[in-house]
Order: C-alpha cells, then structure tokens, then sequence
C-alpha cells in the first residue's frame, strides 16, 4: 500500500474537488470526518485510474472509490492486487446504486447488507414540523422545555468555544459506555483545531448560561447538511429534542433538504433513537470481505 499517502488538511481542495464532481449521502464520505475522525484513525488516500480512494490501516479497509464507476471485475482486480499486499483488507463501502449498475455482480460477489454502517437522513422539513403521531412525543417534549427554560438562547459556535464544548463532552463521556468514545473525543478536538479550515459549523443550546447542548454539521453536498457531533445535558428535559429541532431548522433555512444524522454504530440504544425521529430512508452499504479460491468474491457482513 506504499502508493498511499497520509491524509492532511493540505488535501482539501482535492477532497472538494472530487465531492464536487461526484457528490456523496454517506457521512464516511464527508470531507470533515475524513480530516477528523481520519486523523485519528490515520487515513491515507491515492488516486489510482483519475478514482479517490481512502485507507484506514487501522482497521485495513479499502473504501470504495470515489469517481466514474468500474466494471465489477475491474474494481475486483484493483482489490486484488491490494490484497496480496494486506491479506486482511477489506473493500467497504459499496453502494446500492453500484450494485444496480452491474447487473452481472452475482457471478463475482454474494452481497449481505453492513447495517451497522447505514446512515440515518431525514427530511430537514419533518423534524422542524414534528407532524404525526409518531413524532407526537418529541414535539411534547420540545414543548415543555420551551416552557420549563423561556429563557434558553441558541448560540452559533465558533472556535473560541472549544474549551467549554469539549469539558461539556467530557462530562458526557464520563456518563457513556459507547463504541470508539475516545476516537469521537478525539474528533472533536481535531474538529476544533481545523475550525475555519474545514466546512464544519455548530449551534449551542444554553439554558442559563451553561451549555444544554451543542451539534456540530457540515456540508455533505448541496441538499444535505450532515450532523457529526450532537452532545446534551441528561438532566434537561427536552434538551435532547431541542437540539434536534433547532439544528433541523438551521439546515431548513439554508436550503438543506435533508440532514444526514450519521450511523447507529450498531448500538441499540443509538438506534432505537435515531429511529424514533422517522429517518425518510438509510444509506445502506456492502462490503467485500475476502477473496474465494476460485477467484470470485463474497461481500461479508
């Protein structure tokens, strides 16, 4: 994999470039996460063919890449070759609309979903309005909160938060047991310390004075904001909702149709959140997971 070099911020122009060109819905195709989260994990990056890919040594995996479309078998071939230079890497990331588009892909793979790495998006108007029944109870509680605290403020976030956010997170992270804590925590810094680099913006909820909650988002294309970081104060009723709510506004009113509200990272409490505020469809994935001895391949779970 010598080919491949260290993901920086000195790339983001190539990142915009080839996002530009071939716009991504999946957040591990978000130009942020890649600067952040993929500094912690040390992603590296080549362009093989005029096509992007990335690499997480960490955890060998090969992401899909980013440009025209191959055949199957060439996309195969490419994997191949990488392959036999990591005999534990994985090819990740491959969409529905590939699968589509190669009509032959079972005589190569046996496809079974990666669930865990489905993205959860909604439509920004949905989760500002609350209509129905099922969001009946999130819209009660943004209503009692707006009651129990009328004088809470929505603050715009900019780097000069950084030590107040991130004590807010710590003492949140102290309270969870969750997969990659110190991964998210460590995003976050890094998010703070490429602010104004990158695309990322955030809000503050306060409730006298004190953070209730914060979100971190970005651009992920031009009709969808995608949301990285959304932390809260368990002790505040509704506060969980209210940054929901507010974020879906901001998106709303700078044009973003939908709002990317990331992965459950196959926790159930995650996901039974984010499936209680009706995500209008997940972004779901495949992946390739190790070559057969007759040279085909099989997408694993």
């Amino acid at each position: 994999m010598n080919q491949f070099k260290t993901l920086t911020i000195n790339d983001f122009e190539l990142l915009k470039k080839y996002f530009t060109l071939y716009p991504q819905i999946s957040c591990d195709y978000n130009i942020s996460n890649l600067l952040t989260w993929g500094s912690y994990y040390k992603v590296k990056y080549a362009i093989i063919e005029d096509r992007l890919f990335f690499y997480n040594p960490q955890f060998s995996l090969l992401f899909f890449p980013i440009g025209k479309y191959f055949h199957i078998s060439e996309l195969c071939k490419i994997y191949h070759t990488f392959l036999a230079q990591n005999p534990n890497l994985e090819l990740v990331l491959i969409p529905n609309s590939f699968i589509a588009r190669n009509k032959d892909i079972n005589e190569y793979c046996q496809l079974i979903p990666n669930l865990e790495w489905s993205d959860y998006v909604y439509l920004s108007e949905n989760l500002v309005n609350m209509k129905g029944k099922k969001l009946a109870k999130k819209k009660n509680l943004i209503s009692q909160f707006q009651r129990l605290y009328p004088n809470h403020s929505i603050e715009k976030m900019s780097s000069s938060h950084k030590d107040e956010v991130l004590a807010f997170a710590e003492k949140w992270r102290e309270n969870k047991n969750q997969v990659d804590v110190v991964a998210e925590f460590n995003a976050l810094k890094k998010t703070f310390d490429l602010w104004g680099q990158i695309e990322s913006e955030g809000l503050i909820l306060r409730v006298d004075c004190n953070i209730a909650a914060f979100s971190i988002f970005s651009p992920q294309n031009q009709t969808m904001l995608t949301e990285h970081f959304e932390k809260f104060d368990f002790e505040i009723k509704g506060a969980a909702q209210m940054i929901v709510f507010e974020v879906a506004k901001y998106a709303q009113k700078n044009g973003y149709i939908l709002l990317n509200r990331e992965q459950d990272m196959d926790l159930e409490g995650l996901r039974q959140a984010k499936r209680s505020y009706e995500p209008l469809f997940l972004v779901e994935f495949f992946r390739i997971a190790k070559s057969l001895t007759d040279s085909k391949f099989v997408l694993a779970q």
